[in-house]
């Protein structure tokens, strides 16, 4: 009778076949160590197909944002009970969104005190951005986009655009 150990597991094993016994000497961890090979790849795979995908402005081709991160954490300053939105609102508003003035968001947004905070890439430069969940993206110091004709289209969720001038 032939006794292995495992880290944790004693296996108690009566007769091994011939073909097997010449790997009598394997540490028997392998599956231990394996799994969290696989679950640490599996997590930095996510987090880089997640957040290094392109994004490219429609409006403007000369604009694109890669490496989108956001722990979404939400601020939600007015207690509307704000939903959790995922990357594809931000790609969506990105691509579609038309950079716009401080007068123009007076004038034709509503902001909602719900957002959320996260960094970007653009140009290759990491910048701040703040997204308010009335189509409106802060990014950096001196950019805003905001949701208007093409973003609004089919409804879109996030959408506080009033379509008098601005297009």
């Amino acid at each position: 009778m032939i006794f292995m150990r495992t880290e944790k597991l004693h296996i108690k094993i009566k007769t091994i076949p011939k073909v097997i016994q010449p790997l009598n000497h394997i540490n028997y961890t392998l599956p231990d160590r394996a799994m969290r090979f696989i679950t640490l790849f599996s997590l930095v795979f996510s987090l880089i197909s997640c957040s290094s995908k392109e994004t490219t402005n429609i409006h403007d081709p000369s604009r694109s944002f890669y490496k989108i991160y956001s722990n979404y954490t939400i601020t939600d300053r007015n207690n509307y009970g704000c939903e959790k939105i995922n990357i594809y609102i931000l790609e969506h508003v990105l691509r579609t969104g038309i950079e716009i003035t401080p007068r123009d968001e007076h004038d034709h947004y509503s902001t909602t005190g719900c957002s959320i905070k996260g960094t970007l890439a653009m140009n290759k430069k990491v910048v701040e951005f703040t997204f308010d969940y009335g189509g409106i993206l802060y990014i950096g110091k001196d950019l805003i986009i905001g949701c208007a004709e093409a973003c609004c289209k089919n409804n879109f969720e996030y959408c506080t655009w009033e379509p008098e001038d601005l297009k």
